[in-house]
């Protein structure tokens, strides 16, 4: 039943809202160590608290500076990520 979907979800969400906070956090301190004039943006069903247990989580990455936008320290930065456990996709 819908209730019971409900239920479920809302269980198997808190756990995975435990996992999606570390990996936020695990790319805010990968940024830190690359260059600290970028920072991690959340977006899509998690950050708008709409998302389902099978959600991804959408991280942007952008430059504190709108101004400075390095492509080098933009591809550093990728290519940390993508050599991450937790990481599925990742593109620059």
């Amino acid at each position: 039943s819908i209730i019971e979907f409900k239920n479920l979800n809302t269980i198997k969400v808190a756990k995975k809202e435990k996992i999606k906070d570390e990996i936020i956090k695990n790319v805010d301190l990968i940024l830190l160590s690359i260059d600290k004039n970028y920072k991690s943006q959340i977006f899509g069903s998690y950050a708008t608290n709409i998302s389902l247990f099978w959600s991804d989580l959408d991280i942007l990455i952008v430059p504190e500076n709108s101004y400075i936008e390095n492509f080098s320290i933009l591809k550093e930065i990728h290519d940390n990520l993508i050599n991450q456990t937790w990481v599925n996709k990742c593109r620059l």
